[in-house]
């Protein structure tokens, strides 16, 4: 779309808008400001302003779509925004079919930008491409689906110069089949991801990318996932594993009331993965009936991350299970490694009735709901229940189920309820300060560790009742 017609068309459907508007207040207005007014008479794009090659957008303006837009053959972008100011209003009309190389795109440093309303679908590379320096980009209801492709969503900023202040806003990213993350964010700062759905999606593997990732970020800071799906996703090879979101080198993240539940993967599995993270909150999440053939990781702190804090979340009827692989389930995995992982803190979850199950012989089971590695410290764990963790080995082989295995030093436990753990309520291999804690009916009730006595203050220690730990198996949680 020329400049020339872009500005008839805008002069054209402003006309009305004039009427209502003092020819004072009009051209005292913003940008912004004109941009609103023309919601009442907005320029409209037809099917025939796409042609083959889609169209571009290098004008501020109320964009309207009225028709559902095919393309059948070329590699095209349908939509490619140029201008700060724009509202692509899709008015519920889709943008699908083959040759679609990309839905929209936002190009660099533009800013103020709307796309609501409406579907991508059957797009080959990306669904929205939103590239660096540019901010104050919104997505609202927009439903992107049904496309084997490169990525549904990229924000694509860089070093010096991020993607941020950006909205997505109750969108859907479902059933979509790629070969790199569902979803990319690359130095993105103030992202607000509110009330969107990425599930039904398969996930598969290229380089760069060492895994499988529904939700990829790097190198960013204080984006907010706030009451978020990751439901029903899986790996496209039973070769790979599934990490529903991947956080590297990443501060002041939130997650808040998000879903991860009914993955599933032959291989590693994880729900929320950090690593270098400085501050991430995950509140009031639940993480439940997941399912692997090898390992299974609700939340996963991995190397050189501090302060970051789990509360009220809710970990429940994850299982990982397989004729011959060691197994393994964790609620919460702290790893330390090179550089250490410390300050966490885990307040108030819930985290009940995972369990390990392999036939395979020598093969181990293993079921943890809060793990604390050796080459992390100072962690709090307060006012948890952690409640019937199970684990069934080969013949020959190992079982073992945790409440709470801490190899951290100079960490506090306080307050936990430890309950019907297959082998220790709380096992317990390096010194470490446990205040008020109750576990009871576990098979070994309290472990110590290579004889190791931790220095404790009101620990509830109760003899051997591997008999009463039945009286678990039917604790009623709601998800």
């Amino acid at each position: 779309m020329n400049v020339w017609y872009n500005t008839r068309k805008i002069l054209k459907t402003l006309m009305p808008c004039c009427l209502c508007l003092s020819m004072q207040h009009f051209f005292a207005g913003s940008l912004a400001e004109i941009v609103r007014a023309q919601a009442h008479c907005p320029i409209i794009l037809n099917a025939t302003d796409f042609g083959t090659t889609g169209t571009v957008i290098d004008q501020p303006g109320y964009y309207k779509l009225c028709d559902n837009v095919q393309f059948t053959s070329g590699n095209v972008t349908a939509i490619d925004i140029r201008s700060s100011y724009v509202t692509i209003d899709m008015n519920t009309k889709a943008i699908y079919g083959a040759g679609l190389d990309s839905g929209i795109t936002v190009t660099t440093s533009v800013h103020d930008v709307v796309i609501k309303d409406g579907i991508i679908s059957g797009f080959d590379v990306y669904g929205i491409f939103v590239d660096s320096g540019s901010y104050k980009i919104t997505m609202k209801n927009m439903n992107i689906n049904n496309a084997t492709c490169t990525s549904a969503i990229v924000l694509n900023g860089l070093s010096g110069s991020p993607v941020y202040e950006s909205l997505i806003d109750h969108c859907k990213v479902n059933a979509i089949t790629s070969n790199e993350p569902i979803m990319q964010c690359y130095y993105c700062n103030d992202i607000k991801i509110n009330a969107s759905c990425f599930n039904n999606n398969i996930c598969g593997n290229s380089a760069p990318f060492p895994g499988i990732y529904v939700v990829y970020i790097e190198s960013s800071d204080k984006c907010k996932f706030y009451h978020c799906t990751f439901n029903d996703n899986e790996p496209t090879s039973g070769s790979y594993f599934l990490q529903s979101v991947y956080c590297l080198t990443v501060s002041s993240f939130e997650f808040l009331d998000c879903r991860f539940n009914n993955n599933t993967s032959s291989n590693r599995l994880f729900g929320i993965y950090l690593q270098e993270s400085k501050g991430t909150s995950i509140r009031e999440c639940t993480f439940a009936n997941n399912q692997s053939e090898w390992e299974y990781y609700a939340i996963y702190d991995d190397i050189g991350s501090e302060s970051d804090k789990f509360c009220s979340c809710v970990i429940t009827n994850n299982k990982v299970s397989a004729d011959s692989n060691h197994v393994a389930v964790y609620g919460i995995y702290v790893f330390g490694g090179e550089t250490a992982t410390e300050n966490c803190y885990i307040k108030d979850c819930l985290i009940t009735k995972n369990t390990a199950i392999t036939s395979g012989a020598s093969r181990d089971a293993t079921s943890v709901g809060i793990y604390l590695g050796s080459s992390s410290s100072y962690h709090f764990v307060g006012n948890c229940t952690i409640i019937d963790h199970r684990a069934t080995a080969g013949a020959g082989g190992n079982a073992v189920g945790i409440g709470i295995n801490n190899n951290s030093t100079n960490s506090v436990f306080q307050q936990c309820r430890v309950y019907g753990n297959l082998t220790y309520g709380i096992y317990n291999s390096v010194g470490a300060i446990i205040v008020g804690c109750d576990s009871a009916y576990n098979g070994t009730n309290y472990g110590g560790g290579i004889g190791f006595v931790p220095n404790s203050t009101g620990v509830t220690k109760l003899g051997d009742n591997v008999t009463n730990v039945q009286k678990f198996e039917n604790v009623d949680i709601s998800v």
